[in-house]
C-alpha cells in the first residue's frame, strides 16, 4: 500500500468527495478491489470486460467506481478502467415531466426503473462487446440532466465499471443487461448510512434539506426495497470495512 498514492479527493458527477478521513481499512478495500478487478481482467484473456456494480442509492457505487479509476491509472495504467453510471441514461427531464404513469409523472420518480431508456444502454454494451467505437453518456448534478457523447472508447484494453441501482432486475428491459456484464457485485450497505449520504448528495445537487429528505422518502427509500430483493442474483457481495 505504501507505494500507491490515495487520492485526497476524488470527483463523482460533478460533486467533489473529500477522502482525506477515509480508514486505512476503506483504502485498503478499494485497493484490493482495483487489484483483483485487474486479476479478473487479465485472466479473462479478453480485450474488453464489463463489471456490473449494483447497490442501493448512497452505498458508495459511485465513490468506489471513480477510486478504481483513479487508482487503476497508478496499478497498471496499459489497461484503461472506464467508469459508467446508469443515470447517465435517465431519459431527459421534459420527456419525464410529459410522461405520467399510474397518476404520477415520472419526474416525479426520477430514478426508478422505468425512469431510464434502457434500449440505449444495451445497445452501448453491445457495441462496447463487439470491440466497436463506444461514445458513453455522462450524467451531471448540476444540470441534472445526461451529457451525450461525453466519455469515448477505441481500441485501447479496456475494463468498463457499470454502476447502478437496477443492473441486477429482471423487468422493465434490465434483463437485456445482465448478459453484457461479465461479472457483477452488490455493495451490501448499511442502511442509516446510505440514508446520510444520499441525503447530503441531495443537498449538494442543490435541494433545500426539507426537500431532500422529502425526496428520499418519495424515491430513494422506496427504490432501496426493490433493489436489496435483486442482491441475491449478485455474483459477488461487498460491504465497506466499518
Amino acid at each position: 500500500m505504501e507505494n500507491i498514492i490515495f487520492p485526497s479527493a476524488v470527483t463523482v458527477t460533478d460533486q467533489t468527495i473529500d477522502c482525506t478521513a477515509m480508514s486505512m481499512a476503506k483504502q485498503q478495500f478499494i485497493i484490493d478491489f482495483t487489484e483483483r478487478a485487474f486479476a479478473i481482467y487479465r485472466e479473462s484473456g479478453k480485450q474488453r470486460l464489463c463489471f456490473g456494480i449494483a447497490g442501493p442509492s448512497g452505498s458508495g457505487k459511485s465513490f468506489l467506481s471513480v477510486l478504481v479509476y483513479e487508482l487503476g491509472k497508478e496499478i497498471d495504467p496499459s489497461i484503461r478502467i472506464v467508469p459508467i453510471s446508469i443515470d447517465a441514461y435517465h431519459y431527459p427531464n421534459t420527456y419525464l415531466e410529459s410522461t405520467v404513469k399510474d397518476g404520477t409523472s415520472l419526474k416525479q420518480v426520477k430514478g426508478r426503473y422505468d425512469t431510464y431508456d434502457v434500449e440505449a444502454l444495451v445497445t452501448a454494451l453491445e457495441e462496447y462487446r463487439h470491440g466497436n467505437r463506444v461514445q458513453f453518456p455522462l450524467y451531471s448534478r448540476k444540470l441534472h440532466e445526461p451529457i451525450a457523447n461525453a466519455i469515448s472508447v477505441a481500441e485501447q484494453p479496456t475494463l468498463l465499471l457499470v454502476e447502478g441501482l437496477w443492473l441486477l432486475r429482471k423487468e422493465a428491459g434490465w434483463g437485456n443487461v445482465r448478459p453484457f456484464l461479465d461479472k457483477t457485485f452488490y455493495i451490501d450497505d448499511v442502511a442509516e448510512d446510505s440514508r446520510e449520504r444520499t441525503l447530503s448528495r441531495h443537498i449538494m445537487g442543490g435541494r433545500s434539506e426539507e426537500d431532500a429528505k422529502r425526496q428520499y422518502e418519495q424515491s430513494d427509500a422506496k427504490n432501496r426495497e426493490l433493489v436489496i430483493a435483486t442482491k441475491d442474483s449478485a455474483d459477488e457481495l461487498l460491504a465497506w470495512p466499518k
